[in-house]
């Protein structure tokens, strides 16, 4: 209940605990989560921090693959990836300034597929208009469950179709 006596947020420099806990393991993911839970943070296999612009991507991908289409939202510090997907799948990107609250704005406006900022807080389409990390990480175990893939290797292929170089 006290995050291990580090800053509550789903950070690197805060998941010491699951990177070490996943240092030795082959398989799995750690969802970690910020204390009001409407940011979420990834740990995978070998202890490697999967990003917030990588969650949103893979996410986004899973999203409009199940058929579902809107406007997808972003902060303009989010990756310029989410830009490149979103044009290959024929979806309108919306930017806006730092701040949740303007992509809760776009969200109450109707047709957006997917929101979110940098610091991983994502809204999803049929959702409430909010961040909320458990769903989000429940969206990533069913998209690794149902393509059989690591989130590496999901966001890997994302990266290759967009010919995304970091």
């Amino acid at each position: 209940p006290l995050f291990y006596g580090v800053n509550p947020e789903p950070l690197p420099q805060n998941l010491g605990y699951a990177t070490g806990k996943m240092q030795h393991e082959k398989t799995g993911i750690v969802i970690c989560s910020d204390g009001d839970a409407d940011r979420i943070g990834v740990v995978l296999p070998g202890g490697k921090f999967f990003n917030s612009h990588q969650i949103f991507a893979v996410l986004l991908e899973q999203l409009q693959s199940k058929g579902l289409k809107g406007k997808v939202v972003k902060t303009f510090t989010v990756s310029r990836v989410i830009e490149r997907l979103a044009k290959l799948r024929g979806l309108e990107v919306v930017e806006t300034p730092v701040g949740f609250k303007y992509i809760v704005d776009a969200m109450l406006e109707g047709d957006v597929l997917i929101g979110g900022e940098e610091s991983g807080g994502i809204g999803i389409q049929g959702h409430i208009p909010e961040r909320d990390s458990f769903l989000n990480g429940l969206l990533l175990l069913e998209t690794m469950a149902t393509t059989g893939k690591t989130l590496d290797t999901l966001f890997a292929d994302i990266e290759k179709e967009t010919q995304w170089q970091h």
